[in-house]
């Protein structure tokens, strides 16, 4: 087998090979848009990334078995992380994924680079595989959730109703404090509180496909879940159809208690007006507590985020 940086002579089979994996993962579910890759704009933007990023194709004589691409990002610290998205790499083998990432190292392409992040199908058992024997580990997962009819929910002490803009300061109050949450042991990711931007873009009421609401305890507002339409991570998942919950938060005193299944309850029954076929949501591994929560209440992985640090 042959490796080399990944160049147009290339980008064409290698698009067709990543849209062709695609095309296996959507049999396996339908909440993937099977439209969402053509292998000419994918040709086009992998050359692109190699041109300013990280690249390698695996070949036989010019016939391509495997390829990653990868840009250079500012992320959790390192100014040169390197993010290969699931699109953007395929191989035949966990065995030829090995050789790809060994053969970038010993390139020099990732001097200077101290973070990679590497997008997977949940699907792709072979990658996963590969990346975990390489000691990377989940970071993100992207889940999709297909029943959305409201589960039980007989111990919950809060009332729930739509957002208004007055709500905004609470929820912004609440959101500051799901940040100070990702910052601090166990979770401890890189954010950097001082810079909490006040005036978040994701909340704004009202705005078209898009739906907060709040829980309420004696007229105190508690908690919140937000959700949007096509803002999905994954570009394989985003729908402009799908709602997609982007915040969600509790005070810590009311945890445990209801309310935040209470809340998840009433984005159901928004979506369920609005005839969204799934809700999706994506969440930090790292969060113990968010994870703990959204896979307790049957959100389907899909997409996975995976890291390694290298030193």
């Amino acid at each position: 087998m042959q490796f080399e940086k990944l160049t147009e002579r290339f980008s064409e089979q290698a698009a067709d090979l990543a849209v062709r994996q695609f095309a296996s993962v959507c049999e396996q579910d339908p909440a993937y848009r099977p439209d969402a890759f053509s292998v000419p704009d994918l040709s086009r933007v992998l050359v692109e990334i190699a041109d300013s990023g990280v690249s390698v194709v695996a070949h036989e004589k010019g016939q391509v078995a495997g390829f990653i691409a990868g840009r250079f990002i500012n992320w959790y610290g390192d100014n040169r992380a390197i993010y290969s998205p699931e699109w953007a790499h395929a191989a035949g083998s966990s065995r030829s994924m090995t050789d790809m990432y060994a053969w970038l190292g010993r390139d020099g392409q990732f001097d200077g680079s101290s973070l990679h992040a590497i997008g997977t199908y949940a699907s792709d058992s072979a990658t996963r595989s590969a990346l975990t024997n390489l000691e990377f580990g989940n970071h993100q997962i992207e889940g999709v959730f297909t029943d959305t009819s409201p589960a039980a929910n007989p111990d919950a002490e809060a009332s729930v109703r739509a957002a208004t803009p007055d709500d905004l300061p609470d929820i912004i109050s609440l959101d500051r404090q799901l940040w100070q949450h990702l910052a601090t042991p166990p979770t401890q990711l890189d954010l950097d509180l001082a810079n909490y931007p006040d005036n978040n873009p994701k909340y704004q009421i009202p705005r078209d496909g898009s739906y907060i609401c709040v829980a309420e305890i004696s007229g105190r507002v508690v908690g919140f879940m937000s959700c949007r339409t096509g803002t999905q991570e994954s570009e394989a998942l985003r729908d402009h159809e799908v709602p997609h919950i982007n915040g969600a938060f509790v005070a810590p005193e009311h945890r445990n208690s209801g309310v935040a299944q209470a809340l998840l309850n009433d984005i159901f029954r928004w979506s369920t007006e609005m005839n969204a076929p799934r809700v999706t949501v994506d969440f930090e591994s790292a969060n113990i507590e968010a994870a703990g929560f959204w896979l307790s209440r049957k959100f389907k992985p899909l997409a996975y985020g995976m890291t390694r640090r290298t030193r």
